[in-house]
């Protein structure tokens, strides 16, 4: 049967978001000289916000490159370093997303994407609720999958099960379905939060002077 199909979605998605964050990423530099922007001791604040946002970005996109590398060469389920694995893995991504969400907040605040200077707050209440959001889910899901991920099935048709069994087999179902639902519901977030930054984005070029 080959992988998992939850893997092989959560496989094709982030490659193909990482596929997406790299030409961006090399069209960011290219627009750009291909350098950093510094500055030093005499700089405003907002332009060494600019500053970090760049130096931030940039090494959230190499340790992206890392969780990339390190899901190809993830060792198997009965590998000794397994254990050691998931939790440099994960945490490796708490970390992207930990990154990715400061850069996109300190890019808010560039002049040049106008989305503060036409919509004022809106982006910063945007950007909060998809964070609150998949925050919420990551949660329940780590409370709901984890406790019940390695409690063995209960056979459907052992009429002499206890009500306890019974129970548990109903926690079990619970856990595969509701992170489903949660999933599902914060994609659609997702998408809506991406949908409405990229209109405000692009009324705003609109309003600079470009014919988008």
């Amino acid at each position: 049967m080959g992988a998992a199909i939850w893997f092989q979605v959560h496989r094709f998605l982030n490659l193909f978001a990482f596929c997406c964050i790299t030409v961006v990423f090399f069209l960011i530099y290219w627009g750009h000289g291909w350098r950093v922007i510094t500055c030093s001791e005499t700089c405003t604040l907002h332009e060494y916000e600019v500053q970090v946002h760049a130096i931030l970005g940039t090494v959230t996109y190499a340790f992206l490159i890392l969780q990339v590398l390190m899901g190809m060469l993830r060792p198997g389920l009965d590998s000794p370093i397994r254990w050691y694995f998931n939790f440099i893995h994960k945490l490796n991504g708490m970390l992207i997303w930990a990154g990715a969400t400061l850069t996109m907040f300190l890019g808010l605040e560039m002049g040049k994407t106008g989305l503060t200077l036409f919509y004022h707050g809106w982006p910063y209440f945007i950007m909060a609720v998809v964070l609150m959001v998949f925050i919420l889910v990551w949660f329940i899901c780590e409370r709901i999958v984890f406790p019940w991920k390695f409690v063995p099935k209960v056979n459907e048709n052992d009429e002499k099960r206890s009500n306890e069994e019974k129970l548990k087999q109903q926690k079990i179902n619970l856990s595969k379905s509701l992170p489903l639902i949660l999933i599902l519901v914060h994609w659609l977030v997702g998408i809506a939060g991406a949908a409405a930054l990229g209109t405000m984005l692009v009324n705003a070029m609109r309003r600079y002077g470009f014919d988008v």
